[in-house]
């Protein structure tokens, strides 16, 4: 459920009526990055509710895109293997979007 409320400058609120508001489940949900630090090889893995197409993404700490890939994730638990010897340490974003959702994570690099 959602309300408003309005506040002006001189202290003076009104509110809203309440309204029902619907937010559908997430496609995707519950990002796993391991091992985090990592120095070779990490796993980058999620739940899907459905079946569909995924990317996974790797981004620097400008937000500077690494690698890219996409994957063809089944209903329930996906993880996928990434090499990461040719990455310099440090920290690095990692983000899974499906459709319009996005999950964002950390990795650090040893």
């Amino acid at each position: 459920y959602y309300r408003l409320v309005e506040t002006d400058f001189n202290g003076h609120s009104l509110q809203s009526g309440i309204i029902s508001v619907d937010v559908p489940d997430g496609v995707i949900s519950g990002l796993y990055i391991e091992p985090n630090p990592a120095i070779e090889k990490v796993k980058i893995g999620f739940n899907a509710n459905t079946a569909g197409v995924s990317t996974i993404r790797i981004l620097d700490y400008t937000g500077r895109e690494i690698s890219s890939t996409t994957v063809d994730a089944n209903q329930g638990l996906n993880g996928y293997d990434f090499s990461i010897a040719e990455l310099r340490q440090g920290f690095y974003f990692i983000q899974v979007s499906a459709g319009r959702q996005v999950l964002n994570g950390k990795l650090l690099k040893e």
